[in-house]
């Protein structure tokens, strides 16, 4: 089992999840209650690179920077693919599992709606 790539996106495995739309809506989720707790910062998505990408896991992390590590103070949680937090793997002291790229709320959104054949603008709540 090959791992995935450390720059791996939600946007570059999609072609081998197992359930795409179960799994961008599951994680769009996860997002949006993140973004609720954290109204003032970015909130955005890391995968768990230990894997062949067909249903990572992943951390929601608060106001991320591409290539540099999260700290334990920017990390909201972690999840397993069916959405369920991770126990344990929160920490900063395993960023080596994560991708080092993230996807923010509005990409994976955007991700989601095209995914669904939906255009033009989305609606905000």
């Amino acid at each position: 089992m090959p791992d995935l790539p450390p720059s791996a996106t939600i946007q570059s495995v999609l072609d081998s999840l197992l359930k795409p739309d179960e799994y961008v809506s599951g994680v769009y989720q996860e997002l949006r209650n993140a973004k609720k707790a954290n109204p003032l910062n970015q909130v955005a998505v890391r995968l768990g690179i230990t894997g062949r990408g067909i249903s990572p896991y992943y951390r929601i992390v608060l106001d991320p920077k591409d290539g540099e590590p999260d700290t334990d103070d920017r990390i909201v949680g972690a999840y397993y693919d069916n959405h369920t937090p991770l126990e344990g793997s929160t920490s900063s002291a395993n960023n080596e599992s994560w991708s080092t790229r993230f996807m923010t709320i509005d990409e994976v959104e955007s991700l989601l709606r095209s995914m669904r054949g939906y255009s033009g603008p989305s609606p905000k709540s």
